[in-house]
């Protein structure tokens, strides 16, 4: 590679500076449980603070299919857990 870094980081700085879209995230998703399991891991990951990242979140339990109540339940979970 040009810049002497390994594969993975390479791969780990393209994904920081071009982070893929809620569609792309739901599009990798394959089934119910998996789609809880993401949406968890970014409610967990992102502390919305910011209109920003309330919006992010939204969006992404609407194109995982993620039932608003449920969303409001991982939601708590993660406030409660921090």
């Amino acid at each position: 590679d040009p810049d002497g870094l390994p594969a993975e980081l390479l791969v780990l700085a393209d994904t920081f500076n071009r982070p893929p879209t809620v569609a792309q995230i739901a599009d990798a998703v394959s089934s119910p449980e998996q789609a809880v399991q993401v949406y968890t891991a970014a409610r967990i990951a992102i502390d919305p603070d910011t209109a920003g990242e309330k919006q992010f979140l939204a969006g992404l339990a609407q194109a995982l299919g993620i039932d608003p109540k449920l969303a409001q339940h991982i939601d708590a979970t993660a406030r409660n857990a921090a």
